[in-house]
């Protein structure tokens, strides 16, 4: 084994001779006048033509869609996610109370986590389905039976 000098321990980025080599940037200065070379690609553009290749007559970002839409058909709870985010942008998770302040402490990253978890999204579904379904039991309302008059069931 070799062994270490015996040199002064800086912090990570800390260390004098490092520190020489910084200059701050003048107000207006360019560090790289002439940009990015010509003939770049940028990733986002190769992806594209990638997508763009033709398979079996059809494109290969067509049969990805159609993929996804076949998995979301089956219940596949972020295909499903993922497509609906395309189309109409994400849902913003924010829930306020009356003056727009927090409606409970802690509640929008509980909602959040909902959200992002397919279980904890189905259980949702399934309480609010069960919400309804006791809201439209006339029992349920206090005996009222909709009519604006009262049951007295005994």
């Amino acid at each position: 084994m070799s062994e270490q000098k015996d040199s002064p321990k800086y912090a990570k980025g800390r260390n004098p001779n490092s520190l020489k080599n910084l200059k701050p940037i003048k107000p207006g200065q360019v560090l790289n006048p002439n940009g990015r070379p010509k003939g770049t690609v940028s990733f986002a553009r190769l992806f594209h033509k990638f997508l763009e290749k033709e398979n079996d007559g059809i494109t290969i970002g067509e049969a990805l869609v159609k993929k996804m839409i076949a998995q979301a058909l089956k219940g596949e709870y972020q295909q499903q996610n993922l497509i609906v985010n395309r189309i109409d942008g994400n849902v913003p998770f924010r829930i306020a109370g009356a003056g727009g302040d927090e409606l409970f402490e802690g509640t929008q990253g509980t909602i959040e986590k909902i959200f992002q978890n397919p279980k904890a999204m189905d259980l949702a579904i399934k309480l609010s389905n069960c919400l309804d379904e006791i809201e439209d039991k006339p029992e349920a309302n206090g005996g009222n039976n909709g009519d604006g008059n009262t049951t007295n069931n005994k």
